[in-house]
């Protein structure tokens, strides 16, 4: 499901905080009146899963029949209660983060939301694109923006140090096991030059093949040079998971193997180099 918040360890942080007991209602407990899931104390609605489960049903009209429905979760491997428990665990996922920052003091700004966003909405040609993205992907504009806020307070918690792990390696290894399809997909950062601006971009790419540090060289290149908002964070552009990438930028970032840089990619927005 193209909305899951998901990663490794984020999905670890229940047992490396130690938060209180989640306790999960069964099958038989859904309905409009009932409690889906507690997380120390804050009570997560059967309404706000099931809601989740239809807005991306929503997202695809063959979804919208039952036997289309039921076609799909075959093809995921799954049955409806066991969708269901996976949705559950989003939402008891982000309460933790967020349990977890309010612990710890931490929270982020509307400022940084909004940067965020904006770097992922450089990779559309306009706000209709964007929109479309976002309907596609089963979000509101303020659904997106709680999902990327959820992200930032994350990545606030690992600065913190919060995720020290007490786990042990199996217990990694069988969380990585039983969730394996949710980590589909590579984090990637670029520099996008003008379309008109092809010579600058192949002395950039020369230069950084010749690099001995590339991962610096290319942020510093990504901070000088990229014509979009993604300058400002070294390139970053994200996990092609959760982002809708142009096909040319998706087929060359499939191509490389970590730490590896690609040549120069030509797209509706300009040039790319990619790493």
């Amino acid at each position: 499901m193209k909305k899951v918040l998901r990663t490794a360890l984020a999905g670890m942080l229940m047992l490396t905080l130690g938060v209180g007991l989640v306790a999960c209602g069964d099958t038989a407990a859904a309905g409009s009146d009932k409690v889906a899931a507690t997380v120390n104390g804050v009570e997560i609605p059967e309404t706000e899963v099931q809601a989740y489960i239809e807005s991306y049903r929503a997202t695809d009209e063959t979804l919208s029949t039952d036997e289309g429905w039921t076609a799909w979760l075959e093809e995921a491997g799954m049955t409806e209660d066991e969708l269901r428990l996976q949705v559950i665990d989003i939402f008891v996922q982000e309460e933790v983060i967020r349990q977890a920052a309010e612990a710890e003091g931490l929270t982020v700004d509307d400022t940084e939301v909004d940067a965020q966003i904006d770097v992922v909405k450089s990779n559309y040609a306009d706000d209709e694109a964007w929109q479309s993205a976002l309907a596609s992907a089963g979000y509101t504009e303020e659904e997106y923006r709680d999902t990327v806020g959820i992200s930032l307070l994350y990545n606030a918690l690992l600065e913190q140090g919060v995720t020290q792990p007490t786990a042990t390696v199996e217990d990694i290894q069988e969380y990585l096991n039983s969730n394996a399809l949710y980590y589909a997909g590579k984090k990637s950062s670029h520099i996008l030059f003008a379309t008109d601006d092809q010579a600058t971009a192949e002395a950039v790419l020369a230069e950084l093949q010749a690099s001995t540090d590339l991962a610096t060289d290319f942020a510093a290149a990504a901070a000088e040079y990229s014509t979009d908002s993604s300058a400002s964070d070294g390139g970053n552009v994200g996990w092609d998971s959760l982002t809708s990438f142009v096909t040319e930028y998706s087929d060359a970032l499939d191509a490389l193997s970590v730490g590896q840089m690609s040549g120069l990619v030509e797209s509706e927005y300009g040039f790319h180099i990619i790493m």
